[in-house]
């Protein structure tokens, strides 16, 4: 479903450009929408906590993210910006990974969704959606690491899954330690198999998103009451109390202002699983 140019000028101002920015080349015009959408929308799980659940029905999370300045994760997300790179003249198509960042016994089920662009007449990887931090724009094929947000990414040949995307360091590891995030075969991911891996990730009881709050924005990330926020000066981390204080920096470190009631916000719960 194609944007309207109303609406896609209400999404520019959603993630603070102007619409000057349909006049830049291709490239410079890409990399400004990925910069800015990761700057402006927070990566969140906090409907599916909620009870809400996650529709992908594409006017549903362009009211969410757009008009009621919402965040979402990788299936929202990707689904609205596949949207607005279309509008910008971008050929673009979906395909699903497996993450790797809390890997379990076994290979892990294709449970994120990213977006694979047609630029300079080759495909580049595209990620607004990724909860690991913000992806920069990869060509397939180039393993020279790129600056992301918290640390650098790389994309290399899998020889078993296609493509891996790797982070180095960020606090997670020693800087020059390849970590693996996720894999990729490339193939188009159809309608029905984004929204059965949808229905999969928001509704599976113990795994990630059905047990975790999990909020992030540049370097900062809030998972259950744990917050941290990672700066040129350092890493720093505190415990925040259920309640107004927690609401209170969802609103004001995140832009998120969650409409009462959301008394289950706060219900404990208990995580495993190996989604991103």
């Amino acid at each position: 479903m194609s944007l309207t140019p109303a609406a896609l000028g209400a999404y520019l101002h959603r993630i603070g450009l102007a619409d000057t920015v349909q006049a830049k080349p291709m490239r410079d015009r890409l990399e400004a929408l990925v910069t800015a959408h990761a700057a402006s929308v927070p990566f969140e799980n906090l409907d599916i906590l909620l009870g809400r659940g996650i529709s992908l029905d594409p006017e549903t999370v362009f009211d969410k993210i757009v008009n009621r300045r919402r965040g979402g994760y990788c299936f929202e997300q990707n689904g609205l910006f596949a949207r607005v790179l279309a509008a910008h003249g971008f050929t673009v198509r979906p395909t699903l990974a497996r993450v790797w960042l809390n890997p379990t016994d076994g290979v892990p089920p294709r449970t994120h969704v990213l977006l694979l662009v047609m630029l300079d007449g080759a495909e580049h990887l595209v990620d607004v959606g990724f909860g690991g931090g913000r992806v920069p724009v990869l060509r397939l094929g180039d393993k020279a690491p790129q600056q992301g947000v918290p640390f650098r990414f790389r994309l290399i040949a899998d020889p078993v899954f296609g493509w891996m995307l790797q982070g180095d360091g960020g606090g997670v590891q020693p800087p020059g330690a390849w970590r693996d995030l996720y894999s990729f075969s490339g193939a188009t991911a159809e309608a029905h198999e984004i929204e059965a891996a949808n229905h999969y990730t928001s509704t599976t009881p113990g795994a990630r998103f059905t047990s975790l709050r999990v909020v992030s924005l540049g370097g900062a990330a809030l998972t259950d009451h744990n917050f941290t926020l990672r700066t040129i000066e350092g890493t720093t981390e505190q415990i925040v109390a259920p309640g107004e204080t927690y609401l209170a920096l969802l609103r004001d470190r995140f832009g998120i202002d969650i409409a009462a009631p959301y008394t289950a916000l706060f219900a404990e719960q208990s995580a495993s699983g190996g989604q991103g």
